[in-house]
C-alpha cells in the first residue's frame, strides 16, 4: 500500500527535524548547526542524503512541518482496514478461483462440476456460473439429489453470487461500520431462505428437503478444511437450524415469485426513493442556520428567485447587493462570499462592491474564516494593481483594508493615492478622517466607543500626522469626528472615560486650526447613495450613443391580450456606462418591472466632462411591440424621448435627516442579528431612504456600516411611517439619511 511507504519516509523525516529543533534550543546557534548538517550531507553518498538528510532552504534548516493531525491518522487507520478487507476478499477469491480449475465436468450435465475439495454442492460465478457437487454425489438418492439441484439452480437464477460479491465490497469499503456486517450476512440469509422456498414448492416435500439440509450440515461438520463465502454454499451448520424449523413450519405460506406487474409496481415504488438518494444533498450546518426572525411578521427572501435574477441580470449591482446583505442577514455563508468575491473582480469602482466587502473580517467568527478574508485582500491588490490611476477604485480597496485589525497603512496610503487622482472629491477625504477618527476612538475608547479593535501603532502615526497636517478641509472632518464623542444615544461617558475626554479636546484643536485655514467646522453628511443621487444636482443631457441595447422580454399576460405601448422611462447612467437607476415616466403598470428590468441592461457611451466621465441623467423610451420592431408609437412620433416632464410641483424633495426625524409617526427598532453579536461586530448604519407621498418608505439604499448590521436596518426601517410631506398643499416623495445605532 503507498501509504505504508508514505508512512515511512514521513515518520524518518519527522525524526530528523525533531532532533534538529532539540539542537537548535541547546547550541542557540543557527548556521553552526546548518554547517555541520552540510558537512554531514558532504561525507556521505547523494543517494543517502536524499533518504536520511531532510531538505534545506538557502536560509539555513527547514522549518519543522505541522504535526500530524488527527483527520491524517483517522485516514490512515481507514486505509489500513480497507487494504486488509481487501486483501482477505481477494484471497478468497483466488483460493475459490483454483477450486474452480480442480474441479471436472460431469458429462451431458452442462454446468455441473464435480470437486474433490468439498463436502457440500457449491455454486460459483455469475456470467459463467457453475453448480459443483463434491465426489460422493452419485451416491445420494433420487429426493436429495433433486433438493439440491433445485436449491443451486435458484442460485443461479437469482444472481446470488454477483450479489454476495458486491455486499463483500461493499464490507471493504465500510469495514467500519456495523451495518455493512449486517448486511453482508443479511442478503446470503436471505438467499438461501428464497431457495429453499423454491426447492418447498417444486418438491412440494417438506420432511425430505429438511433431511438434506440435515446431511448436508452434517457433511459440513465432517468434513476437514472450511468453505469460503465467494461460493454459495447449500449448508453451514451455523443456519441449519433456523431454515429447517421455517421449513418444517406448515402454518407458514411459501411466497411465489414476483409477476411482471409486481415487478413493475416495485420498480415504480422504487424510483422516487433513488432519485431521493442520488439527487437531495446534504448542505452544510452553517448554511441552514437561520438567525432570529426579524421581526414579527418577517419573511425568508425567496434567495432561489433572486439568484435566477441575478444570474439573467449580472450587471444590476444593486439586486446583488440585495441578495448579499440577504445572506449576511440570515447567516448564509458561501453564496454570499462567492457574489462579493465577483463584485471585487467585475466591479471594483461600485460603492457597492467596497460597501459588501467591508463585511469579511480578518477574524475568524462564523460570518467568514482567515482563508476567505486573505482571497478578498488578494483580489483587492491584484484590483489596485491593475487600477493604478482609478480613484474609486483605490477608495473602495481602502475601505476594506481600513479596519483596525486588517491594513490601515494600506488603506492609508490608497486613499492618499484616491485624493491626488481626483483632489475634487470630497468624499476621500471624509474617507480619510473616517480612517484617523476610528483609529484614535478606538485606542483611546477602551471599549467605549463602537470603533473597532484598536491598533496603537496606527493610533499614534494618525494622531502625528494630523498634528503637523495644513489640510484645512481633513482637519476640520476629524476634528467634527472626535468632538461627536459623547452625544447622542451611542455616545460615552466622558467622565467614566478620560481619555476619550482627552480625544475631544484633541478634536477641538484640530477644528480651531481648520478655522485658521480658512475651514469651516464640518458638518458630517453621508454621501449620497446612488438610489438618492438622482435627485439632487445630476445632470440631464441628451441620451448618449447606446453601445448595447437589449430588447424587452414581452410578459406573457400582455402579450395575450396583444398590448403594444411605450415605456417612457428616467434613467440614471454611470460612470461606466451602465444604467445605476430607472423609474418610468408614463407607460402601461403591466409593464412596469420588464421594462426597468430591460433598461439596466442597456450599456451607454459614459458622458466626458473636462475629460472625466460624470454621472447624467436622461430619458428613453422602451418600446414593446408584437412584430418585434423598435420604432416609436404613432401618437409618440412627434414627442422626443429627452423632453423634461413638466409637473405642477416637484415630485421629490430632499429634506434633512434631523428635519425629517420629527414626522416619523411609526418605527420599528431592528432586532440585533445573533451573528453580529456573537462576533463582536457593531456599529451605526447610514441609510439612504426615499419616502412616498403616503408617508411609507418606499426604498432604502446602504451608504455605510457593516453590511450585516446593513441588512437588520433596512429590514428594520422599511416598516417606518412619516407623517405625508407637504409641499405648496401637495405631497411630494422625500429623499433623506437615517441614522442606525
Amino acid at each position: 500500500h503507498p501509504a505504508a511507504w508514505w508512512l515511512e519516509r514521513q515518520l524518518a523525516a519527522l525524526a530528523e527535524q525533531a532532533c534538529d529543533d532539540a539542537a537548535l534550543l541547546e547550541m542557540g546557534q543557527r548556521e553552526s548547526y546548518a554547517q555541520a548538517l552540510l558537512d554531514m550531507a558532504a561525507a556521505v553518498e547523494p543517494a543517502a542524503v536524499s533518504d536520511s538528510v531532510p531538505a534545506k532552504d538557502a536560509g539555513g534548516l527547514r522549518q519543522t512541518e505541522s504535526a500530524i493531525t488527527w483527520q491524517q491518522v483517522a485516514l490512515w487507520i481507514y486505509f489500513t482496514g480497507l487494504a486488509v478487507f481487501l486483501l482477505r476478499l481477494s484471497i478468497g477469491y483466488m483460493l475459490t478461483s483454483r477450486l474452480v480449475r480442480a474441479s471436472r465436468a460431469i458429462p451431458g450435465a452442462g454446468n455441473l462440476y464435480e470437486a474433490s475439495w468439498i463436502t457440500v454442492p457449491l455454486t460459483v460465478g455469475w456470467l459463467r456460473p457453475r453448480i459443483l457437487l463434491p465426489c460422493g454425489w452419485r451416491a445420494w438418492d433420487a429426493a436429495k439429489l433433486q433438493a439440491v439441484m433445485v436449491h443451486e439452480r435458484t442460485h443461479v437464477a437469482r444472481g446470488d453470487w454477483a450479489i454476495a460479491l458486491l455486499a463483500g465490497v461493499n464490507r471493504c469499503v465500510f469495514w467500519f461500520h456495523p451495518a455493512a456486517w449486517w448486511l453482508e450476512r443479511q442478503l446470503a440469509a436471505l438467499a438461501e431462505q428464497a431457495c429453499d422456498d423454491a426447492a418447498l414448492l417444486e418438491m412440494g416435500q417438506r420432511e425430505s428437503y429438511a433431511q438434506a439440509l440435515l446431511d448436508m450440515a452434517a457433511a459440513v461438520k465432517s468434513g476437514e478444511g472450511r468453505l469460503v463465502w465467494e461460493a454459495m454454499a447449500m449448508a453451514k451448520a451455523s443456519e441449519v437450524r433456523m431454515r429447517i424449523e421455517r421449513i418444517l413450519d406448515e402454518t407458514r405460506q411459501i411466497p411465489r415469485g414476483l409477476s411482471r406487474l409486481r415487478w413493475a409496481a416495485l420498480v415504480a415504488c422504487s424510483l422516487p426513493v433513488i432519485y431521493v438518494a442520488t439527487a437531495v444533498q446534504l448542505a452544510p450546518v452553517m448554511a441552514q442556520q437561520v438567525a432570529v426572525s426579524q421581526s414579527a411578521g418577517a419573511e425568508r427572501p425567496d434567495f432561489a428567485a433572486m439568484e435566477s435574477y441575478v444570474a439573467a441580470h449580472p450587471t444590476d449591482l444593486e439586486a446583488r447587493g440585495r441578495l448579499i446583505r440577504g445572506y449576511y442577514l440570515y447567516s448564509i455563508k458561501q453564496p454570499r462570499l462567492n457574489h462579493i468575491f465577483w463584485m471585487i473582480e467585475n466591479h471594483p469602482e461600485s460603492d457597492l462592491t467596497g460597501l459588501n466587502s467591508v463585511g469579511i473580517s480578518p477574524a475568524t467568527p462564523a460570518l467568514n474564516d482567515a482563508q476567505d478574508y486573505r482571497n478578498a485582500a488578494s483580489l483587492w491588490r491584484t484590483q489596485v494593481s491593475l487600477h493604478t490611476g482609478d480613484a474609486p477604485v483605490l477608495a473602495n480597496a481602502a475601505r476594506f483594508f481600513g479596519r483596525m485589525d486588517a491594513d490601515p497603512d494600506e488603506a492609508e496610503r490608497l486613499l492618499m493615492s484616491a485624493r491626488s487622482l481626483d483632489p475634487r472629491t470630497a468624499a476621500y477625504t471624509q474617507q480619510l478622517a473616517r480612517l484617523y477618527g476610528n483609529a484614535l476612538i478606538a485606542s483611546a475608547g477602551d471599549g467605549a466607543m463602537p470603533a473597532g479593535p484598536a491598533n496603537p501603532a496606527f493610533a499614534a502615526k494618525a494622531k502625528s500626522e494630523l498634528e503637523t497636517s495644513t489640510d484645512g478641509s481633513l482637519l476640520s472632518q476629524v476634528g467634527s469626528i472626535l468632538t461627536m464623542i459623547g452625544r447622542g444615544p451611542s455616545g460615552a461617558d466622558l467622565g467614566a472615560h478620560p481619555a476619550l475626554g482627552d480625544l475631544v479636546a484633541f478634536g477641538q484643536r484640530l477644528t480651531t486650526r481648520a478655522q485658521s485655514y480658512g475651514m469651516r467646522a464640518a458638518v458630517l453628511i453621508p454621501p449620497a447613495a446612488p438610489a438618492v443621487a438622482q435627485a439632487v444636482a445630476i445632470p440631464t443631457v441628451d441620451t448618449p450613443p447606446i453601445l448595447r441595447k437589449v430588447m424587452p422580454e414581452y410578459p406573457p399576460e400582455v402579450r395575450a391580450i396583444r398590448l403594444s405601448a411605450d415605456m417612457r422611462m428616467a434613467i440614471v447612467i454611470g460612470r461606466d456606462g451602465h444604467v445605476t437607476d430607472a423609474r418610468v415616466i408614463t407607460g402601461h403598470p403591466r409593464l412596469v418591472e420588464s421594462a426597468i428590468a430591460t433598461v439596466k441592461q442597456w450599456v451607454f457611451a459614459p458622458v466626458m466632462q473636462n475629460g472625466v466621465p460624470i454621472v447624467v441623467r436622461t430619458n428613453v423610451i422602451v418600446p414593446y411591440r408584437l412584430d418585434g420592431s423598435d420604432g416609436p408609437m404613432p401618437s409618440m412620433q412627434a414627442q422626443s424621448a429627452n423632453a423634461e416632464p413638466k409637473p405642477a410641483v416637484p415630485q421629490r424633495i430632499r429634506v434633512g435627516g434631523n428635519v425629517q426625524r420629527a414626522k416619523l409617526t411609526s418605527s420599528v427598532d431592528p432586532v440585533y442579528p445573533q451573528a453580529a453579536r456573537d462576533a463582536g461586530i457593531e456599529g451605526n448604519v447610514e441609510l439612504g431612504v426615499v419616502i412616498s407621498k403616503e408617508g411609507r418608505v418606499s426604498s432604502t439604499s446602504v451608504v455605510d456600516g457593516h453590511p450585516l448590521l446593513a441588512a437588520a436596518a433596512e429590514e428594520a426601517v422599511m416598516r417606518w411611517v412619516y407623517a405625508p410631506t407637504l409641499l405648496n398643499g401637495d405631497p411630494v416623495e422625500v429623499v433623506t439619511t437615517v441614522t442606525v445605532p
